[in-house]
């Protein structure tokens, strides 16, 4: 019980409901059910430890915990996977491997420096989570097909990660960055964030190419 006490301190007139069926064995708060250890379900944890929160706490404790949730922000991230997902499924990433395969067959250095550009540029509007994850099948298909991708993957971490401090839905961490200033007095809004952000993704690409130039330059 030590580790409730610690995140769900409970109250001198909190008092367990030894009654409630719950078929479990708790082991520093923790319920383990034999459907875990057979099959290691990873939900059967999580509703059981769910359960343990209400049969100690009460509905209370749920209803504070999903008030603190941002949903806004949950929400947005669930939109931007099914948007990420359309793109993939209409074969414009197809079309996408087909140009940058081509373009790394005739001038690899030359590929990775237009992959690190528009990979920043792209990750500015979509968040650079999804597209990094779109891009992965992409080099990967050019790798089977002989190609070195190894400074392609390099070209990708850079874009994405420097394109991420673009735009204010450039990566997680600013959505989430933004959903909480909105609860301030002085909220960081999207013309603030660019007047910042953009510059300095842009200097951050700059000096990312000429690193990459100067490392890649010679398998060239």
């Amino acid at each position: 019980m030590r580790i409730n006490n610690i995140v769900f301190p409970l109250q001198p007139s909190d008092k367990a409901q030894p009654e409630l069926p719950v078929v479990s064995t708790e082991v520093f708060g923790i319920p383990l059910y034999p459907g875990y250890v057979i099959e290691g379900e990873r939900i059967i944890v999580v509703t059981s430890g769910s359960n343990h929160i209400i049969r100690v706490q009460g509905t209370d404790v749920v209803d504070q915990v999903l008030g603190d949730v941002e949903w806004s922000v949950l929400l947005f991230f669930a939109a931007l996977f099914v948007a990420v997902g359309g793109v993939e499924a209409s074969g414009l990433l197809g079309l996408v491997a087909e140009q940058l395969t081509a373009l790394t067959a005739q001038n690899l250095l030359l590929a990775g420096i237009v992959l690190i550009w528009v990979a920043a540029l792209i990750s500015a509007v979509v968040d650079n989570i999804p597209f990094t994850i779109v891009m992965i099948p992409v080099i990967q298909s050019m790798g089977a097909a002989g190609i070195n991708i190894n400074p392609l993957w390099w070209a990708l971490a850079l874009g994405a990660g420097f394109g991420g401090n673009g735009t204010p839905i450039g990566s997680t961490a600013n959505v989430v960055t933004i959903a909480i200033s909105e609860k301030t007095e002085t909220p960081i809004t999207t013309k603030v964030w660019m007047r910042v952000g953009l510059p300095v993704m842009l200097v951050a690409c700059a000096v990312g190419t000429v690193f990459y130039i100067l490392t890649f330059g010679s398998m060239q």
